[in-house]
């Protein structure tokens, strides 16, 4: 349930503002939503606080894609795709 995971990452960003990982999940649960806007301030935040993965960059550039803002998703996926090349999915995407 989404709409739960959201309240339990808030919680857990409460308890801990420098949780990285809280701000990519509560992005998941965004993305999950179609909350692209929230989704995107999520993930931000997770790059923030240094998690620098590539599903981070990945999820990032689909929300901004979904949200109809191409310019801002290429280079999200992009770099998603150069941390890991071997992502068949952001590279198709990214393409």
């Amino acid at each position: 349930d989404d709409g739960r995971a959201v309240t339990f990452f808030k919680k857990a960003i409460e308890l801990d503002g420098n949780l990285a990982t809280a701000y990519y999940g509560q992005g998941n649960a965004y993305f999950n939503q179609q909350e692209f806007l929230y989704a995107i301030d999520a993930y931000q935040e997770a790059l923030n606080k240094g998690l620098k993965e590539g599903d981070v960059y990945y999820m990032l550039g689909m929300s901004f894609y979904h949200h109809g803002d191409l310019t801002r998703a290429l280079p999200s996926l992009q770099r998603a795709s150069e941390i890991n090349p071997t992502d068949l999915e952001a590279n198709f995407q990214y393409g």
